[in-house]
């Protein structure tokens, strides 16, 4: 008889520990899936709210831009879309001891739309020392510094590095970049 009741005790006690563990793993479980539930809710609910508020500040930003004053002339803050100023034809002789050579020149300057009218006023006021520098910076250049893929690459970062030096005195580059419509070595 020791024996008989020794195994209910055992078969009472088993249940009864086997209940509790689930009880026991199910409520971290289910408060777990309660947490991350209600943040899936609030992130859905949350983030159309959050998107419509920064749209409706971008949509007011752009109606009204923050304006800086550069040589006297209103420049609007840049935009995400681009255009694009087409500068003068240079013709410069290059700088060869044996041949007569000459590069002609033309090229656009990538801008921000909302700020075109602004910088073409500026390229007007500062044309003369813009093409000087351009002449003369040309005029030093061998066909050697000008003839291959890193020449040109060299000589349009050259030139947007010193337009927006020469155009915009608050050191803010407005020129995105210098692309050669013509480029003729002869």
């Amino acid at each position: 008889m020791n024996a008989a009741p020794s195994k209910g005790e055992q078969g009472m006690s088993e249940p009864e520990k086997t209940e509790a563990k689930p009880a026991a793993g199910k409520k971290p479980g289910m408060v777990m899936l309660v947490v991350v539930g209600a943040l899936a809710v609030g992130g859905g609910v949350g983030t159309p709210l959050l998107i419509s508020k920064l749209s409706g500040e971008e949509a007011e930003a752009a109606a009204h831009p923050r304006v800086t004053k550069i040589a006297g002339i209103e420049m609007p803050e840049p935009g995400s879309k681009t255009t694009f100023i087409d500068f003068e034809e240079v013709v410069v002789n290059l700088n060869e001891s044996r041949f007569n050579r000459y590069l002609k020149v033309g090229f656009s300057l990538q801008i921000a739309s909302t700020q075109k009218s602004a910088i073409e006023t500026l390229i007007t006021q500062k044309q003369v020392v813009l093409k000087n520098w351009l002449i003369s910076h040309i005029a030093d250049k061998s066909l050697e510094d000008v003839g291959s893929k890193m020449g040109h690459n060299r000589l349009r970062r050259e030139i947007h590095d010193q337009f927006n030096l020469v155009l915009f005195d608050d050191g803010v580059e407005r020129v995105q970049d210098v692309l050669f419509k013509e480029f003729n070595i002869q």
